[in-house]
């Protein structure tokens, strides 16, 4: 992520709901990763859960999906899908 002099820095650690935000998920989505395991790493202080903004970008980036080679990307409108 590009910071420039005009963004203000990201703090180290987000809460469950900045952490959301920057995911572009909602907390909900996140709260049912961080449940099944399945989602980006996280920390407990106390009764604090905090995720390092450098854990959410590695888990984001691991996420990827790349294209073999014959594939098409999804249907992105109905159009799209009465082609196929």
């Amino acid at each position: 992520m590009a910071v420039d002099a005009s963004t203000p820095a990201l703090p180290r650690f987000l809460t469950a709901a900045e952490a959301a935000q920057f995911l572009r998920v909602s907390v909900y989505v996140l709260e049912r990763h961080r449940a099944a395991r399945t989602g980006p790493r996280f920390r407990r202080f106390g009764r604090m859960i905090r995720y390092a903004v450098t854990d959410l970008e590695a888990w984001a980036e691991a996420q990827a999906v790349a294209m073999g080679a014959g594939e098409r990307p999804p249907a992105s409108s109905p159009e799209e899908t009465k082609r196929r």
